[in-house]
């Protein structure tokens, strides 16, 4: 077994990375927050220079692989974002990443990818249920978490099925699933949430 081995962060003093993802601050061993694309990224300060957001890999792959070459890409050899020893990353070129992205069916989205625990209908029948049932309930029907649910409606996951300009509301890329929020209701015995939506003068067609 590899021994983790620790670097300093060039340009900020006080913070150090890992050959195993870690990172270390000011106040000791840091908890990178996940990003929307799920990339573990966290934020280093330093004097007279402003915040950084920086993702975990790229930190590794600087301090561990050395400079990156132009035009070239950080792979994550395992396909696993959060990964992020030294060992699993490596430079390769646009052409070389995208095959590898293909070859490991990393490019799928949404109800395509294996793990996915939700259809898209799920996810649109969710975000047209914010304020019909509560988030708890929501979660309850769906098996996800209150949260989970919240970072849905706000289009922070799933982000594909939602569009939002500069300055304008969240709205949906394609028409909600009726029968998802029918089903929704009769779990709960109320009033079905069609209901719900048709007496806030809302459509079901994601409009």
């Amino acid at each position: 077994m590899t021994s983790e081995m620790w670097r300093e962060i060039e340009g900020y003093p006080g913070y150090r990375i890992s050959s195993a993802g870690r990172v270390i601050g000011k106040r000791g061993l840091m908890h990178p927050a996940i990003n929307a694309d799920g990339y573990p990224k966290v934020k280093l300060l330093a004097k007279d220079k402003p915040t950084r957001s920086v993702l975990v890999h790229v930190l590794v792959a600087a301090a561990f692989i050395g400079p990156r070459p132009k035009g070239y890409q950080i792979n994550h050899r395992d396909g696993v974002k959060v990964n992020n020893a030294a060992m699993n990353l490596e430079y390769l070129s646009i052409k070389e990443h995208w095959s590898h992205t293909v070859a490991h069916k990393l490019n799928a989205r949404g109800e395509t990818m294996g793990t996915a625990k939700l259809r898209d209908e799920d996810v649109i029948a969710i975000y047209r249920l914010s304020g019909v049932w509560t988030a708890d309930e929501i979660g309850h029907w769906f098996g996800l978490s209150a949260r989970h649910v919240h970072h849905i409606q706000r289009g922070a996951y799933w982000r594909h099925l939602f569009a939002q300009k500069a300055g304008s509301a969240l709205t949906l890329r394609r028409p909600v699933a009726v029968s998802r929020i029918d089903d929704v209701g009769s779990a709960f015995g109320g009033v079905p949430p069609i209901g719900r939506l048709s007496a806030r003068g809302e459509t079901t067609d994601g409009r």
